[in-house]
């Protein structure tokens, strides 16, 4: 296992230095604007390198298992597949929220289904976990607008939980997690501050689906792990729901690009990506990393009701959805 760790993580890193070089020629790049908080045009695109190397290693290690597991494929990976090459056609040419919004529910209805359909789960579970992946989707690209923010986080809560599945004896689920955060870690060094590369639609709506239908697989297996890791991201989950209820309550247009959420505020105000991810990280490792722990292996639901709350209150202290003050 830990020779295709390694392995994972030189292919993503290898094929995300070829990108920083082609996606250029062909005009994948982020402008700089009034919303931006990078300084200059920088290539997006770049989550590509970890979906095809991810994608790649989990689906050969879901096939070769005996007997062959066609529920983490089909449930998981083709769903989550679905999703990144939207984002892809996106971070070429802009589609329309409405068909983007389209594709994320239709992967997340399909994918829902098929890791749900079980005579022991209600058929009313469905709808409303495929709301929540899609939920999952969405908002991992909402959040990412910082160098190294979303990345760094869905590597950790990969890594997490994979941790936690091995400890269970849900191993293959876990070396299946593994192998995801290990291709996030070969794209992470070109990502961080200052970032060379942006992961784009296709990186992040990836991240969103396949972490959304990890935990949903892992809640019928092992519920309090999958919880376990949905507390340690509390505060992602509640920076980008306070930032859309505030904008909603207010009258705004939620489908504008903006530049208000909690981490969005906080990177101004330090004035670099690099400060802003150290704050950020600080009550994540020192905080919401125990909680997550309490309720994954001491079943303490309370820990995550707790962490829940910690995390709107820091979404609002942080500013989540404030008005921006208009020139």
């Amino acid at each position: 296992m830990s020779l295709e760790v390694f392995a994972t993580i030189l292919a993503s890193f290898a094929l995300t230095r070829i990108l920083i070089t082609v996606l250029p020629r062909i005009g994948w790049m982020d402008s700089v604007g009034v919303r931006s908080s990078h300084a200059s045009p920088t290539p997006r695109g770049g989550g590509m390198a970890f979906v095809l190397v991810g994608f790649g290693v989990a689906a050969w290690m879901s096939w070769r298992t005996e007997p062959l597991d066609s529920t983490m494929f089909w449930g998981v990976l083709m769903p989550s597949l679905a999703v990144a090459i939207v984002g892809a056609v996106d971070d070429a040419r802009t589609l329309s929220p409405g068909l983007r919004l389209a594709t994320h529910l239709g992967a997340s209805i399909f994918g829902a289904w098929w890791l749900l359909r079980v005579p022991a789960v209600s058929p009313l579970l469905i709808p409303l976990a495929a709301i929540g992946v899609a939920w999952s989707i969405n908002l991992f690209n909402f959040m990412d607008g910082a160098d190294g923010f979303v990345a760094t986080q869905s590597m950790a809560a990969l890594a997490l939980l994979a941790m936690l599945l091995g400890v269970s004896g849900t191993g293959a689920d876990g070396a299946i997690a593994l192998v995801i955060a290990a291709a996030v870690a070969g794209f992470l060094p070109w990502n961080l501050p200052r970032a060379r590369i942006f992961m784009g639609d296709a990186g992040s709506g990836w991240l969103g689906a396949v972490i959304g239908l990890l935990l949903l697989r892992s809640a019928t297996q092992a519920p309090w792990i999958a919880l376990g890791v949905t507390t340690w991201l509390a505060p992602l989950w509640c920076d980008a729901t306070v930032c859309l209820l505030r904008r909603a309550l207010r009258g705004d247009d939620v489908l504008r690009p903006h530049r208000i959420h909690a981490y969005q505020w906080l990177l101004r105000r330090v004035g670099s990506h690099g400060r802003m991810l150290l704050l950020w990280w600080v009550p994540l490792l020192t905080v919401y990393l125990p909680l997550a722990l309490a309720v994954a292996l001491g079943q303490h639901l309370i820990f995550g009701a707790v962490a829940a709350v910690l995390g709107c209150v820091q979404a609002l202290l942080c500013g989540s959805g404030r008005s921006e003050v208009k020139a």
